[in-house]
Formats: structure tokens, sequence, C-alpha cells
């Protein structure tokens, strides 16, 4: 319901339900998890092209790893009796569930809070959400009921590979309660990443946004108990009681334990401290979800008011309506200010008369240009555009975010000793987790360059700007970067200042470092633009762009090594083949940065009073020199470059065709 009329009695607020249920009633799990939030979101859902995708994608990458699997430990059983190869054929059910299984946890524990972070950035986007507000629904309701709809829609996606895990124990050797188990654990972290969508879903604008952000807290939901197992060990303080409490919790090293309990026999894993503390987490998110919608329903209703909204401030003059700051510094600037000499007294312009007055020559009292509030638009007024967009919407996020990074460092600086396993493991974290992130980062920019024009319907007018189709394109492609600097910033920084100056990383590492950064960002970009444009929308655009970089980095040298082992099972494979296998690994930016972290923090901290040179080439079977390793992250960015020009390329070649325009 909306407000009430003019002159009644009380105080209504948007989001509560309606006076007539009675307290069961209201908060009945079977009303706010199966209401008409929940039936709506089944029809809209299950008409969506996008939901059949989903499946046929998961289905067909399943299928993939399932034969892989399979083949790859039939191979490896040989001759013998009966007895051997029986108990050679008992290893194929374990090692085909368990790569099911990780495969599983991985891939829709990254897609659950996609699936959720349009449940309300959608309504925003659409103009839709206070169509809600002239329904009796709860905010609850509405949260809860849009939450249970996506998981209903992730249990299928679940349940795809369970007949044949429970197939495959015809083979022998795995037991149905790892089985279970595994399950548990997996969908327990699923609803984890539901409920981190829905709550980023709330508080974004865009769906693209509310991915990327529902996936960061999700990531960081679930390393916190490994976090908490680095502070305390490098403050000397964490027991063994405490670190194996700790442990249990993480659910990667919990399925860990399910997957080796599929091997050997013995007591049953501990699942219910990591199934706890992700359903406790989930309800805390959901919690935080449905008090934000309820604060934003409000607030839509605001407007709707019938009278004005109070202010204590309302009858008091405002110096920011007069042109004054806020500060007292600044009051006392601008009362100087207003004493400036004006009229025949005034020093004459430099313009011209009747010439308009520059903008970018406005200067402050104390003689400073007015930058940031220029509006002198360059050539390219795309590109001018997309570099204005802040990388942080507010002082305060931005405050605590560099407090947040400030405090770490200071942490890692004087808490504890400066070598040991616990500063590998912490700049482990920094370099494999921050390219992580800023690669999702990337795509979910660049894909949603082009998408949320189109989504916010301002696709038309940008087209109408006098640039030609070849400016927008790059300036669609390269100005999201703006936005995107403090992941590689706060890496960067990380181990080029505080890690060289503890002398935990070498100097070489953090150039191998901005290479791999570099080309990874060239690359993602180009194809993100490319499917942000080609496609409709910028959720669907920046899954497909990380899609890619899966299929290119992990699925096809991981198909053309089963067939290359599926044709030499007898011999060796010639060497132009393993040739080719370099090469695939050569363009995954994490198998090099694992290379670089090898040499550049592991063996600094090992050898760090010792001469000896590093090498490289632990992948790749031989010893590579710095300078060869260097040169191959240069042609690597230089491939990034031209995949990423092809990707340009194509997109302004099809530009009018993409975007539904006749010419």
């Amino acid at each position: 319901m909306t407000s009430l009329p003019a002159g009644a009695p009380g105080r209504t607020y948007i989001g509560e339900a309606a006076p007539e249920l009675s307290v069961l009633q209201r908060y009945s799990p079977l009303r706010l998890f199966f209401g008409p939030s929940f039936a709506k979101e089944m029809r809209v859902t299950g008409r969506k092209g996008s939901t059949y995708s989903y499946r046929f994608s998961y289905t067909m990458l399943l299928l993939l790893v399932i034969g892989m699997a399979f083949f790859g430990a039939s191979a490896s059983i040989s001759g013998g009796g009966s007895a051997a190869a029986l108990q050679q054929y008992q290893t194929i059910a374990p090692i085909t569930a368990t790569t099911i299984v990780w495969i599983q946890f991985v891939v829709l524990a990254l897609l659950a809070p996609s699936l959720t972070a349009g449940a309300v950035a959608d309504e925003k986007l659409s103009r839709t959400l206070p169509s809600l507000m002239t329904t009796p629904l709860p905010a609850s309701e509405i949260i809860l009921g849009k939450f249970s709809a996506r998981l209903v829609l992730l249990l299928i996606l679940a349940a795809i590979p369970t007949p044949i895990l429970l197939s495959v124990r015809v083979f022998g050797g795995l037991p149905a309660a790892s089985i279970a188990y595994s399950l548990g654990l997996s969908l327990s972290v699923f609803v984890l990443g539901l409920a981190c969508g829905t709550l980023m879903s709330v508080r974004s604008q865009r769906s693209s946004a509310a991915a990327a952000g529902g996936l960061g807290l999700f990531v960081s939901i679930v390393m916190l108990p490994l976090l908490a197992i680095f502070a305390l060990e490098r403050a000397d303080r964490l027991s063994p009681e405490m670190g194996e409490r700790l442990w249990l919790v993480f659910s990667p090293a919990t399925l860990g334990m399910v997957s080796q309990s599929a091997f050997e026999s013995g007591e049953s894993p501990r699942i219910v401290p990591a199934i706890v503390y992700n359903l406790g987490f989930s309800a805390v998110a959901l919690g935080l979800a449905v008090f934000s919608c309820r604060r934003v329903l409000n607030r839509y209703a605001a407007f709707d008011a019938p009278g004005p909204v109070k202010n204590k401030k309302q009858n008091e003059p405002s110096d920011r309506a007069e042109g004054k700051g806020r500060w007292p510094w600044r009051r006392a600037r601008d009362t100087r200010a207003e004493g400036a000499p004006t009229g025949p007294e005034a020093p004459e312009s430099d313009s011209s008369p009747g010439a308009a007055p520059s903008a970018t020559a406005a200067k402050k009292p104390g003689g400073l240009l007015f930058a940031s509030t220029s509006r002198e638009v360059w050539d390219n007024p795309i590109l001018w555009r997309e570099l204005r967009q802040p990388a942080f919407t507010g002082r305060v996020k931005f405050g605590v975010v560099v407090g947040a990074a400030v405090l770490f460092w200071l942490w890692f600086a004087f808490a504890g000793g400066s070598t040991g396993d616990s500063v590998t493991a912490v700049h482990a974290m920094v370099a494999f987790t921050g390219l992580m992130i800023f690669t999702v980062q990337v795509a979910s920019r660049t894909a949603g360059a082009f998408a949320k024009e189109r989504e916010a319907g301002t696709l038309d007018t940008l087209l109408t700007a006098p640039v030609r189709l070849r400016r927008i394109v790059l300036a669609k492609t390269a100005g999201p970067f703006r936005q995107l600097w403090f992941v590689p910033a706060f890496v960067l920084f990380h181990f080029g200042v505080v890690g060289v100056f503890s002398g935990t990383a070498g100097p070489l590492f953090v150039v191998h470092l901005a290479l791999i950064f570099a080309g990874t960002a060239i690359f993602i970009g180009g194809v993100g633009a490319l499917f942000g444009l080609v496609l409709k929308r910028a959720l669907i655009a920046s899954t497909l762009a990380q899609g890619a970089g899966l299929v290119l980095w992990l699925i096809l040298p991981a198909m053309y090594a089963l067939l290359v082992a599926l044709f030499y099972r007898v011999q060796y494979p010639p060497d132009y083949m393993e040739h080719i296998m370099d090469a695939m690994l050569i363009i995954n930016p994490f198998v090099l940065l694992s290379e670089a972290f090898e040499a550049g923090v592991i063996h600094v901290l090992q050898y760090r009073f010792s001469t000896q040179t590093a090498t490289y080439g632990v992948y790749f079977d031989q010893e590579l020199g710095p300078v060869v390793f260097t040169l191959i992250l240069v042609g690597g960015v230089v491939l990034a470059t031209l995949a990423a020009a092809a990707a340009v390329l194509v997109a302004c070649k099809g530009f009018n065709r993409f975007v539904g325009r006749p010419s």
C-alpha cells in the first residue's frame, strides 16, 4: 500500500505487511518464500531464454568434464588378473564423482550471485519498482520470494549431475554418503552466493554491478576463515583447536575432506560447521537485503507524500544555496571573494567583448584552476564522458576502501615476522585473488558499456553524437578502465613497495605482474565490449566474457590433453604436440602468474641471503631465464592486443547490424 490521504492520522511505511494479517500469518515461511512474488518470478524466469541457455551450457560442460574424467580414469587401467582389474575399476567412480563435484562447486558458486543480481536491480532499471508499492506485499515477502525463485532454478542446475553421480556407483568404491555430504555442503555455498547477489541487487542500480559486487562479497565471506587463520598465525595466537575450528568452516577445505573420504574409508567428514557458517551468513545477508529494500521503497514513497518532508534546517539560511562552502575556511574564502572589486574598478578581462567566458580559465581565489568542474569537451565526447565516470560512488566508500588497504599493509609489515609460510600465503592471496577480481571487473564494466545504454534507452541518443563509429567503439572499450584502477594499483603497491621493502618479493616480479594484468585486461576488455554490443543484457554479456576466458584458459587445454591421452595411450606423443600444449599454457594468465610467483616470491623467501638466480618454466618442463620469461610475457600482451583489436574491428564492422540501425 502507498501513503495515507492528507490529514489521515498515523504513519504508513511502504514495505510493511497489511494490518489485517496476524503475526503468524505475516511471518509464515510458506507465505514469505512461496507467496505471490515467488509465483510471478517463476512465471517470468520460466519464459526467459537465458534460463534454458544456462541449463544447456551447464549440461554440455558437465558432459565434457564427465567424458574427460571417465576416459582419463579408464585409460590408467592396465592389464593383470581379474582381482587386480576389479580393484582398478573401483577407482573410476571416485575419480569421476570427485571431478563432477568440484566442477559443480566452482561453476555454480560463481554463477549464484549472477542469478539473483537482477532481482531488484532489474526492477529499478525497468522502472517497475514503484508498482510494487501499490501492492500489500511487505519487503520481506518481495525479497524472499525473489530469492526462493532463483533458488529453485539453481536447484535444477545442481540436480542435473545427480543421476550420473548415482549411476557411476555400479563400478564400486563410492559410498552414497560421500555424494550426500558433497551435495549438502555445495548447496549451502550456493545459498550463500544467492543471498550475496540479492543483497547487492538491492543496493545497486544495475544488474552487472550487482553481480560483480555480489561475487566479491561472496568470495570475501568464503575466504574469511582462511584470512583469520593467516592473521592469528602471524600474531602467534593460533592454537591447534582454533585452527581446526576455522578450517572446518572453510568450505573448500571441508569439500576436500569429503572428496578424500570417497577414496579412503574411515571417519565421516564433519560438514555441519561449514553448513551452519554458510547458512548463518546467508540469513544475515537476506536480513540486510530486506532492511535495505524497505528503505528503498520508503524512499520511493517519499516522492508521493501528501505534505512537505520535514527538515530541521528548512528555516535556516543555507550557505551552500548562496554558493558558499560548508567548511569554515571555505566560508571565509567565499566572504573574501564577495569583497572583490566589481564594476569600473574591476580589472579588465583578457577576452574580447562579447566572448563567452572559458570554463577552463575560471580560477579559484587562490589561483587554482577549476580542473574538476571544467566543461571543455574533447573531440571525442563519448570518451570524455566515459573517462569522467568515478571509480567510487562517494568519498566515504573511497575512504573506507583506502583505509582498509592501509590497515592491511600495516598489519602485514608489523604483525609477526617477515618469513614463513604465512607470508607466502598472504602474497599468493593478494596476487591470485586480485587477478581474479580484476578479470571479473573488466568483464563487467566493458560488457556493460554498450549494454547499459541499451537497457536505459539512451543508445539512440548516444548515436546522434557527431562521432565516427570507430571512435564510439574505442571509447566504450577503453573508457571503463578509468574506473578499474584500484585493484591493480593495490596489488602493484603491495608487491612493489611493501613486498620489495620487506624483502619478501623481487623487483622483477612487479614488472611481470604488471604485464600479466595488462594482457588479461586488454583481452577481456575487447571481448567484453564485443559481447556487450551484440547482446542486449549487460549481465549475460559479462557472463559470456568471463566464459570466453574460462574456455580459452581451461577448457581448451583440458580437451587437448584428453585427446592426446586417448590417441597416444601406449607411446609418447610427438614433441610438436607438447609445444602446442605449452602455447596454450602461455596464454593462461594464472599459469604465468604461478610461474612468476614461484620465482619472484617463493624463491626470494627461500634464498633471500643467497646469490642463486631464479629460473622459470616449471609448468613447461624446461628452464627459462628472467629475460626469456619477460619476453614471453611481452609476447602475451601483444597477442592479447591483437585479439582485442580483432574484437573491436568486428564490433566496428557490424555496429549498425548489432544495434539495429539501418545505416
